[in-house]
């Protein structure tokens, strides 16, 4: 893994110089935190709905088509830290989402204001684990898309790097998923 984003950074300093300014690609590669408040129908919680903190990790790669403008495809996943439950002890959910962003650049020298609309084709599962739960574990799957808004703040530390600190909000079917996110930004 570090040998990949030590080539993409490699590649990416070598490569011509892209701000929102000009036309040409973007790799983001990022990671945060995420709150996914889960409806009742969709809850390992009887009869309640559940808030879950989870990490967030996500890639894109995006294209700058005019001046001003941002569109991006990406990939995110979220996860509670339960990966380290070897024995499926707790209460898991995930979600993974395939996410089409659109951005509008507000640029101030090396800062850039950005917000966004975007849509989601997500998949969301809980996995009940067997830590006080009696009986069958139970699994809820779902799959769906919705709509998402967010506003991110960028700094060029240079031509070709910058890091972006974004906020992301959107009604999903299964409930409602807020996250906050650090990226680095690699111009290509």
């Amino acid at each position: 893994m570090k040998a990949i984003a030590l080539s993409l950074a490699l590649a990416a300093s070598f490569s011509g110089m892209v701000t929102a300014g000009d036309q040409g690609m973007f790799l983001k590669f990022g990671f945060g935190g995420a709150q996914i408040n889960v409806k009742e129908e969709f809850s390992l919680i009887d009869q309640q709905e559940d808030e879950e903190n989870s990490a967030k990790l996500g890639f894109a790669i995006g294209y700058y088509p005019t001046e001003n403008l941002d569109v991006s495809l990406g990939f995110n996943h979220y996860s509670d830290l339960h990966w380290l439950d070897f024995i499926d002890a707790f209460d898991d959910y995930d979600l993974d989402e395939t996410v089409v962003t659109l951005a509008y650049n507000f640029e101030m020298g090396k800062f850039s204001i950005k917000p966004s609309v975007g849509y989601s084709f997500w998949k969301f599962q809980a996995d009940e684990g067997i830590f006080a739960n009696p009986g069958d574990e139970e699994t809820f799957r779902s799959s769906g898309s919705d709509m998402f808004a967010g506003i991110a703040l960028q700094f060029n530390f240079t031509h070709r790097l910058g890091l972006e600190l974004a906020y992301s909000t959107g009604n999903y079917d299964f409930g409602k998923v807020e996250s906050t996110d650090l990226s680095l930004i690699f111009s290509l």
